[in-house]
This record gives structure tokens, sequence and C-alpha cells, in this order.
């Protein structure tokens, strides 16, 4: 079984975009007894590097991925410029290269034992090749570099695309800049309502074109921090087929699912018996159930690994991959050579037992931070606030974010001006001394034309966005501890 044909909903852009006959001479120049003068590759002995090194754990991680007394089971590579041979001094083998070949113009798709990896990672988490058979591969620069290229060959000026209701704004501003009409669906704390997003479309303007695509981020939603269930994936899934709308799934959250929260007086820790345990426990993703092909899966490194490794990739049906190629062919061509040498070292010397060994590891310490934070916030949150409507907490199952709903309405000086209250509050947080980010930053909004269609009900609640990632529970407390101070002094009766 095949993908369906979706080169109906390719952009101007793409159906103008020709193939580059330049990029075929290195296929040529394989051959037998050939003079390759074609391409202006550089000769690797120009290259300034003669070697470069690294270390790494390797599985298993006994004492947990974040231990710094680590003392054995550690992996050394020194990768050389001309000796392939001897280029790795862990256990990537033949699936290393090395300098001369790793710093040369690359595939425009990514290396060959990266995308293998990949490839075997995919099949192995998400059952791909299930429904259909063509599917492929391609590296990007991260996932906001990746939407970025699906927007360029699906989407032209003026056409519309469906986001939820908040949304990373980085990708939505992509949109907004092309000229891209990003149309917000109603969440909840589920994440897309599977009924608004299909009234909504029952009732699209019929001079207006339909959507192109869905963008959604379904575990560990930024901002909002809900996940989508495998029934709501499968409700908007048969929504979207209805209306011919692909769907552009951004996971760089997925393997930091936590579990749903469970207090300290009755919480036991969850330990996985085998590998086999972890993979069933994740999350049944959109990319798993496709029968079309009308999903691209985007996922990056940045959140497992470093977000300075600037590398992801974006899976989906072969003949979608093959424009985005070319896309890239005349934009980023690929991503940098070092970021690909060194995750290849490292993954080819972990394998996917060893990678999914780290995961287990990583999800392990995210769900302590996550436990935590919410202990502490629940344990100190004044219950008046509560149980007055002032305050809601939504503990998270997945991701690295929290939400603490604030329902303005209920502050003294309110006066129907969200925006400005929410300014207000976020304010005296600044002057406490403690940084989130306001829910208003994420707003997706929609065009006129379509808000007049079906409006996003108002609850009066505001939001703000914290994270338990990028400190140490001591300090996440200290900051918690000042929010609950403001709140307090803003809202308190007593």
């Amino acid at each position: 079984m095949f993908a369906k044909d979706f080169s109906h909903l390719y952009s101007d852009e793409c159906n103008r975009r020709i193939k580059d006959k330049l990029s075929n001479l290195l296929l040529l120049a394989q051959g037998e007894n050939v003079s390759f003068l074609g391409n202006g590759l550089p000769q690797s002995k120009y290259f300034p590097w003669q070697s470069v090194s690294g270390t790494s754990p390797i599985p298993p991680f006994t004492n947990g991925i974040a231990s710094t007394d680590e003392t054995k089971g550690t992996a050394s590579y020194e990768i050389m410029k001309n000796d392939l041979k001897n280029s790795s001094i862990g256990a990537a083998g033949e699936n290393s290269f090395n300098l001369a070949r790793g710093l040369q113009y690359q595939a425009i798709e990514g290396q060959p034992a990266i995308l293998n990896f990949i490839k075997e990672h995919l099949k192995l988490i998400h059952k791909v090749g299930t429904h259909y058979q063509d599917w492929d591969v391609i590296l990007s620069l991260g996932n906001c570099q990746a939407f970025d290229s699906i927007l360029r060959t699906f989407c032209n000026t003026g056409d519309y695309i469906l986001a939820e209701e908040f949304s990373f704004s980085a990708t939505v501003n992509a949109a907004k800049a092309q000229g891209v009409k990003p149309v917000s669906l109603k969440m909840d704390n589920h994440g897309i309502i599977p009924e608004y997003l299909e009234e909504l479309l029952e009732a699209w303007p019929q001079d207006l074109k339909k959507p192109k695509l869905l963008y959604t981020i379904p575990t560990g939603q930024n901002p909002q921090s809900s996940s989508l269930s495998s029934e709501r994936k499968q409700q908007i899934y048969n929504i979207l087929q209805k209306h011919d709308i692909l769907i552009v799934e951004d996971e760089p959250y997925y393997f930091l699912q936590t579990g749903e929260y469970i207090p300290k007086s009755e919480r036991k820790e969850i330990k996985f018996n085998n590998q086999q345990e972890f993979i069933d426990n994740l999350a049944t993703s959109f990319l798993s159930i496709d029968t079309d092909g009308r999903v691209l899966r985007m996922e990056s490194y940045s959140k497992v690994l470093a977000p300075g490794v600037r590398l992801g990739f974006i899976a989906g049906s072969a003949a979608i991959t093959k424009k985005l190629a070319a896309y890239h062919l005349s934009s980023i061509m690929s991503p940098s050579s070092f970021s690909q040498i060194f995750l290849n070292e490292l993954l080819q010397t972990w394998k996917q037992e060893g990678y999914i060994d780290w995961l287990i590891g990583l999800r392990h310490e995210y769900t302590l931070k996550r436990d935590g934070t919410l202990d502490y916030l629940l344990e100190n949150m004044p219950q008046e606030l509560i149980d007055n409507d002032v305050v809601r907490i939504n503990p998270p199952v997945a991701g690295m974010f929290f939400t603490i709903d604030v329902n303005a309405s209920k502050h003294k000086n309110y006066n129907g001006d969200k925006i400005a209250m929410e300014e207000y509050i976020n304010n005296k947080f600044i002057e406490a001394g403690v940084i989130v980010a306001p829910g208003s930053w994420f707003e997706v909004g929609s065009p006129d034309e379509i808000s007049a269609v079906k409006k996003i009900d108002d609850d009066g609640y505001i939001f703000y966005r914290a994270t338990f990632a990028a400190s140490d529970l001591p300090q996440i407390h200290e900051g918690i501890a000042k929010i609950i101070k403001v709140l307090k002094a803003e809202f308190w009766r007593s």
C-alpha cells in the first residue's frame, strides 16, 4: 500500500521549483574510471581540522543519566581526517565517517548512517511502514526550520492553517510572516477539542479555501502542557481526512512523558521491566495511525540531547520529503556536518537499545522534576484561592512546562481588560524576582472572516507558563514561593 497523492496541496513556490541538475553530478561521479570535474567540491587536504574527539557515557546508565560520579562506562572517539578504519575508538564501527567525507558537502537528506538509525527508531517506536510503505526521512535544523520548509512547500500567501488556541510563538510567527493565516482551535486540559474542530470545518465559508494543514504539539503542548489522548488523535485524524487536510505533528517533548501526577502520599516509583514495556507505554502518535501519508512528523534532538546540536528530522510520505529536499537544496543544503558527525558517533555507539535506555533515564529525571514542582505548588498554594475559583492548577502528563491559570475577573481592579490585568500581574511577578511567560504571548487568534464563524468562548481566565526544566528543584521552589506571594497579595480576601 502506498501513500495518497497530495500534490494538489503544494504551494505555488513548490510547483515553480525545478530540479537542480547539478545535484545529479555526484551520483554520476560514483562510476568507475570517471574524471570528476563537475561540482565545486574543495579537496579535503584544504580542511584545517585533522581530527576531532569526544567522550560520552554508554549504557546502562546505572547511576542515572544526570550522574556526575560515573567512573566507568564512557566511550571515547577520535574522528580522523582520512583514516576511516581507525576513526572511532568507540563502537560506531563501519557506520562512522571520517572528516574528509563528513566535512564535505553532504547529501541533502542527511548522512545515510544517521537516516538509517532514525528509520529503525521510527519503526520501533511508531511502527512506521505498517499502513503505507513509501515513507522517508529528511534531516532538519530542528523543528522551527522543519516547519518553515513545510510551510513553504504547501502554503501560499492568503492560505489558512489550523493551530491550537495557544501555540509556540516562533512557528506561528513564521506562518504569519509568509502571509499564511493561522486559525485557532479551542482547547481544554487535554488539547484540541475534536467537536470544535469538526464544527469549524463544517461551517467553513464556501467562498474561502479550506486550510491546508493542522499544526499541533500533541505531547506536552507548549505553552499549555496538555497532551492529546489516542482517542482524540483518531477523532482529529478522521475529521482532517474527511476535509483533506495535512497534519504536522511537532513532537520535541514526546519522550518527556511523565504520566499522571500522583499525590506524594499515594505515589510509587514507576519502573519499566524492559524496554518494550517503556515503548508500549508511550503515547500513540499521529504518524502511527496515518493510513494516507497525510502526517508529517517533526522531531528534534534539542530536548532529548542538547539544543545546540540543531538537528532534527521530518518523517512522512516519500513524495513529500522529496519536495522538502528540493527546498533544502536552495536554502539550508543540509544540517551542520559537525553535528551530524557527533550525533552519528553517539547514536551508533549507543545503538537502538542504548538510546532507548537514555530516553528511559530522561523520563525518570523529568518525572522527578515534575513531581517535585507540583508537590510544592499544591502544598503551598492557599486553598482559599483554589476554592474561590481564583487559581487553577493543571498537572501536566508530559513536557517541561506547567501553567497557573488566574481568574482575572476576581481582581478588585479588573475592568474587563484581560490583557491589561495579565500585564499588571506579570509586572508584579517581575518585581518579586520571578520570570514566567504570560499566556497572551502565545495566543494564535483567527482572522476576522473566520473568527466570526466560530468564536472561542472567553472564560475570564489568564494563564502564565512556567518551566521545571531550566533549574534544580530548590530554585524552582523559590520561584513558586514568589508567585504565590504575589497572588496572595493581589487576591487574598482574609
